[in-house]
């Protein structure tokens, strides 16, 4: 049984986050891009895909 929330971005919208950041982009114009928090952004970067 799977808890809490669905994830609000796909895998590969997930891999897009993490290129874009290691290429340089801010964390404040990805939260932008992809309307999410700077909580959600962090998460996503640090999570290892389930």
């Amino acid at each position: 049984v799977a808890f809490g929330r669905k994830r609000k971005m796909t895998t590969q919208q997930i891999e897009e986050l993490r290129e874009r950041r290691k290429e340089g982009v801010l964390i404040k114009t990805l939260m932008a891009d992809y309307n999410l928090s700077k909580a959600s952004v962090y998460r996503y970067l640090g999570a290892d895909d389930d």
